[in-house]
């Protein structure tokens, strides 16, 4: 039997379980062939309403709660039909029957999303999502002036944003969960903050990068930052970057930079736009932050130097954290 460690409470909101993320399941599944990928969907779908409520259901014809429960046990049976060759995933499907069994619907979704991601590395559903809402994204910030906030998950870009703007569109998460599923424009009006100017600016904010849950959000986002800098007036990217990521031998801010890297063409002509917001350090470690990367400069192979994108990211950061440096 698989092993698990599930948490003692959860809440739906811990399964970012909403109405929509609901129907957009039920979509999925609903027009699929019969097969293990429909079965774990559906599985999933009603498993979520028993936790969400009766309001969140899109077939109405399945309100009943004991009726649901015959049909979470009969997706149950035509999932154990299917001839599943992983032992890992066989196993994981014996303890998702057990869950069921005992109705324990929090364990069963966990384990659920544990041999989707198994069965289904990618949402081809859900990235087609996020590229719609890239499309669309991309209309609201075409020939804007926009500042694009940048970083791993839980490193306070929604945070920042909401700090600045004033705002509660962006939702943020008091712990290193991504929320942010899809880039979303806030537009600053400076009369607003009573700044001595008419116009205002857009706030961008992203997913994190590395969120290796949803490889999809990350597609998805590397597509909307490439787009957003080829349709906007003026991109003012700025990158955060969290004590708590970036590793005992400075390899999450290697890591960081690297995907920043890869993102972004010609940075040399782009890199005086660039800003950096260092998030979370502790009052004692505040003033190491410019040591740290001469620390990183001093330690680079010379693989890692012969990246020059990379080496422009790095050596701007350098500079720009120096003691009194004009940024």
């Amino acid at each position: 039997m698989v092993s698990l460690d599930i948490p003692k409470s959860y809440s739906k909101d811990d399964f970012q379980l909403t109405n929509e993320s609901l129907k957009d399941t039920y979509k999925d599944f609903d027009l699929m062939p019969l097969c293990t990928e429909r079965f774990l969907l559906s599985l999933r779908y009603l498993i979520s309403c028993k936790l969400i409520g009766n309001d969140a259901m899109v077939d109405q014809t399945i309100m009943s709660s004991d009726y649901r429960k015959f049909e979470i046990d009969e997706e149950l049976q035509c999932l154990k039909l299917e001839e599943i060759s992983s032992t890992k995933i066989q196993h994981a499907v014996e303890t998702l029957s057990i869950y069921i069994k005992h109705e324990n619907w929090k364990s069963s979704l966990i384990i659920l999303k544990e041999i989707l991601h198994e069965i289904m590395p990618s949402n081809i559903y859900e990235l087609f999502r996020l590229a719609k809402s890239v499309d669309d994204t991309a209309n609201l910030i075409k020939d804007k002036k926009i500042i694009f906030y940048l970083g791993n998950t839980g490193s306070g870009k929604s945070a920042t944003i909401h700090f600045l703007s004033d705002l509660k569109r962006i939702v943020t998460a008091p712990f290193a969960k991504s929320i942010t599923r899809c880039i979303t424009p806030v537009t600053v009006y400076f009369k607003d903050i009573n700044a001595y100017r008419q116009d205002s600016i857009i706030l961008c904010d992203s997913p994190g990068f590395g969120d290796t849950n949803d490889p999809e959000v990350d597609t998805a986002n590397g597509i909307a930052i490439v787009r957003a800098i080829r349709v906007c007036e003026s991109v003012k990217p700025v990158l955060l970057i969290s004590y708590t990521s970036i590793g005992d031998r400075y390899e999450g801010l290697k890591d960081l930079t690297y995907t920043l890297a890869r993102l972004i063409q010609n940075t040399k002509d782009q890199i005086k736009a660039f800003s950096y917001i260092f998030t979370k350090y502790p009052k004692n470690e505040k003033e190491t932050i410019h040591a740290s990367l001469e620390t990183i400069n001093n330690t680079l192979s010379d693989q890692e130097r012969s990246d020059t994108n990379f080496m422009d990211i790095l050596r701007d950061m350098f500079e720009k954290t120096k003691k009194n440096a004009c940024v």
